[in-house]
Parts: structure tokens; C-alpha cells; sequence
């Protein structure tokens, strides 16, 4: 089916940041990390994020994707890979939900979303794409207290130059 072929319909349902085409062929080996800053309208939310590789055709190529549910976005310093300038580039979230952190509607949150390792390799004219999803319906949904908390209310993915979103994409040098 085309749906396995090319995630194009899929990301219409959120927002796509699409880099430059690759130069040359780049290795992408490892988990993807994601970093947003967002707010929400209720007291939970859940987020989702695919990347891509989209081809000089426009078809994209889901490469990984991650979700998280905001409330157990507390993340596991110790068991997660930090760079040296103190950004997460493998975030382990704790997950448990006797340490859920409280949102509070219409306050910023940050969010250090994992995703799934991946071994790809960017082919020159292709371009990575990063998708942000408000939940991450047919494919996945926050469950009991998360969902009724979340309301299925609005999210905002928050676009701020002095508070920025971004992407860590583990590259292995060519040679």
C-alpha cells in the first residue's frame, strides 16, 4: 500500500521542517533526538515526531519516530547521552508516573523526545524532514489518565528564536 511507501498524506496532519538536499551521501547511524518547546490548553498532551528521508521526487521515507506523553517528559540524565554543551543527544525518559510533572495550561514546556535508533544514509539531492504531530492518531494514543487529562485539547508547538526547537542527528564522518 502507498502509505508504506511514502509518509507525504501522513505529514499533512502536522507540521514539517524540511532541511537543504545533502551534498554528498550522509550516514545517519543512532537515535534521533528531538527537542521542542511547546504549550498546551489542558493539564497533559500528547506529542509524536517521524523523520524522513524525502527524495528529490517529494516522496518521503519515514527513517524513525518517537512520541512522549508531556506529563513523563521527565528525562533520566544519568541513563542519557548529553553533549558536551549539555544538549541531550539520547534522551531516556523516566516514564514512570509517580514522578509526572504537572502542566499548566498555556505555559511553556520543554520536551527531549528519543526516537528509534536508525541506520540510513541521506543520498545525495535528498533532504531530512522532521514532523511534529499533536498526538499521533491511528498510530498510537496517550492511554488512561493521560488521555482524559490531555482532553484531546488544542497543542501549540511554539516557533520562538529565543527559545528554539531542535534536532540532534547522529552523522558518521565519511573516509
Amino acid at each position: 500500500p502507498q502509505c508504506t511507501r511514502d509518509e507525504r498524506h501522513r505529514e499533512q496532519a502536522g507540521l514539517t521542517f524540511t532541511g537543504a538536499p545533502a551534498e554528498v551521501a550522509t550516514e545517519i547511524s543512532g537515535p534521533i533526538a528531538v527537542h521542542l518547546e511547546v504549550d498546551h490548553d489542558a493539564v497533559d498532551g500528547h506529542w509524536s515526531v517521524a523523520v524522513s528521508d524525502v527524495a528529490p521526487d517529494g516522496r518521503s521515507t519515514q527513517l524513525t519516530n518517537g512520541q512522549v506523553v508531556t506529563s513523563l517528559r521527565e528525562v533520566d540524565r544519568d541513563g542519557s547521552t548529553v553533549l558536551p554543551d549539555g544538549v541531550y543527544a539520547d534522551p531516556r525518559l523516566s516514564l514512570r508516573r509517580d514522578r509526572a510533572q504537572p502542566v499548566r495550561p498555556g505555559e511553556r514546556v520543554t520536551l527531549e523526545i528519543p526516537t528509534l535508533p536508525v541506520s540510513a544514509v541521506l543520498r545525495p539531492g535528498h533532504r531530512l524532514r522532521v514532523s511534529v504531530f499533536a498526538g499521533n492518531l491511528p498510530r498510537g494514543l496517550a492511554l488512561g489518565p493521560a488521555l482524559h487529562e490531555g482532553a484531546l485539547a488544542p497543542q501549540r508547538l511554539r516557533l520562538d528564536p529565543a527559545a528554539p526547537s531542535w534536532v540532534v542527528v547522529p552523522t558518521v564522518p565519511a573516509g
